[in-house]
Parts: C-alpha cells; structure tokens; sequence
C-alpha cells in the first residue's frame, strides 16, 4: 500500500513539473502612446495597444527613406491626408514598415503622439527613423 501512494505521489510530481516547465510565457509586445500638447505638457497614456494602425488609402505618401539597423532593412514613410482632410483635420503620420504609425502630428493643433512600446529592439526601430526620416527631410 505504501509503494501505492508512493507512485501516485511521484508521478503527481512529475506531472505538475512537466507542466510548469513546459509552459511558455508570451511576451506580448505593449505600445503607449505619449502626446505632447503644445503647452508643453507630456502625458504618457496608461491605455495599451497591441497592434498599431497603418495609413488611410486614401493618404497620400510624401517621403521614404530606408536604413539597416542591426543587419536589417527597414523602411519608414511619410503620409499626409492634407489633400482630402476638412479644416482642421490635417495631419501628418510617420510609418515604420511592418511596425505601423509610429508617429502622428497635426498641422492645425500642435501636437503630437509618438508610439513606444516594452521591445527595447522595435523603440530602437522607431527612434533611429524618426531622426532618419528628419535628418534626411527633402524640404
């Protein structure tokens, strides 16, 4: 009876820490927005986003520019919907290739949202093509 109960413990052991082992965490990739107002006061906002947008259809693209970063190519552009907008509803949005918008102004309210997110690699991404594409401007 013992070597029963013994057996039974031992392979209720090896069970749970099969299963504990064997499970992956995801790491789900988090962005924040942070939204700069033109009073100069920064709000990073507390709502997370898991996928960022891309540009309307109807956008029209202005600039491109690649870089490598660590081996890879990667491609930012520029859109505007300054053609099709009504007033004051111009704006301006940086996308990063695979990634989405990663940075949005308008023309008529001065300010801004830059997307961050917990991926130290994809902020690497979005900040060196922002100063890129800025660096880089054909104005």
């Amino acid at each position: 009876m013992r070597k029963i109960n013994f057996y039974k413990k031992t392979s209720f052991l090896i069970f749970f820490f099969i299963t504990i082992f064997s499970c992956k965490k995801e790491n789900k990739t988090i962005y924040y927005s942070e939204i700069k107002f033109n009073n100069h006061e920064c709000i990073r906002s507390k709502k997370q986003i898991t996928k960022l947008s891309f540009h309307k259809s109807n956008d029209s693209i202005i600039d491109s520019c690649n870089f490598l970063l660590d081996g890879n190519q990667h491609t930012i552009k520029q859109y505007t919907n300054l053609f099709v907008s009504p007033i004051d509803g111009e704006y301006f949005i940086y996308e990063v290739d695979k990634l989405g918008i990663v940075f949005a102004y308008s023309q008529s309210w001065k300010s801004y949202s830059k997307f961050i997110s917990n991926n130290d690699s994809l902020n690497n991404i979005i900040e060196l093509g922002l100063g890129i594409m800025l660096m880089e401007s054909k104005d």
